[in-house]
C-alpha cells in the first residue's frame, strides 16, 4: 500500500480519537441546541406564573449580572456544574443560557457542559443581553435568587 493513504487514513483516526476524547464533536458551538429572542420572551413571561418552566442562566461575571440581567434569571458559570446532573436543574422544564451577545463563550461553555451531561432541555440564547436590550425588553438589577432545593415528597 502506499505510504499517503495510510498517512491520511492515520490523520482521520487521529482527529476523530481527538473528538472523542475532548467531546467537542458532539457540543461543537455551532451544533449547540439555540433559541431566538422570540421564542424565549414568551418562556421568561410564562416563568414568571410557573417559575418552574425556565431556568435562565446568566453566565457573565456577577458585577455584570448584578447592574442588569434578563427577569428571572440567575447567575452562574460552566463552573457550577459537576460531572453528575443537578437534581435542582432537573425540576426545570428547559434550561437557557446567555451571555452579553451571540460571541458569549461563557454561555456557550453552560450549555456544552449541560449538554455533555445529557440535559436535552438546555438551550444557548444567541442574542444575549445585547439583543434583549434593543429590543427594549425589561431588566432587573441586583443579586438573582438561588436555585430552589429539591422537594421530595411521597410517592404516589
Amino acid at each position: 500500500m502506499h505510504p499517503r493513504p495510510l498517512f491520511i487514513v492515520g490523520l482521520l483516526l487521529s482527529c476523530t480519537l481527538a473528538g472523542v476524547l475532548t467531546g467537542c464533536h458532539a457540543t461543537d458551538s455551532k451544533n449547540l441546541p439555540r433559541i431566538s429572542l422570540g421564542q424565549l420572551k414568551p418562556l421568561v413571561d410564562l416563568s414568571a406564573r410557573k417559575p418552574k418552566a425556565l431556568l435562565l442562566i446568566d453566565a457573565r461575571e456577577k458585577a455584570d449580572f448584578e447592574k442588569g440581567h434578563l427577569p428571572g434569571a440567575r447567575n452562574f458559570d460552566e463552573s457550577f456544574f459537576s460531572k453528575t446532573r443537578d437534581p435542582r436543574i432537573e425540576q426545570f422544564e428547559i434550561v437557557v443560557a446567555y451571555g452579553d451577545d451571540a460571541d458569549s463563550s461563557e454561555a456557550k461553555g453552560v450549555v456544552r457542559k449541560m449538554v455533555e451531561l445529557d440535559h436535552s432541555d438546555a438551550r444557548f440564547f444567541a442574542g444575549g443581553l445585547e439583543s434583549w436590550k434593543r429590543a427594549k425588553l425589561p431588566l432587573e438589577t441586583g443579586p438573582g435568587q438561588p436555585l430552589p432545593e429539591v422537594s421530595y415528597g411521597a410517592r404516589q
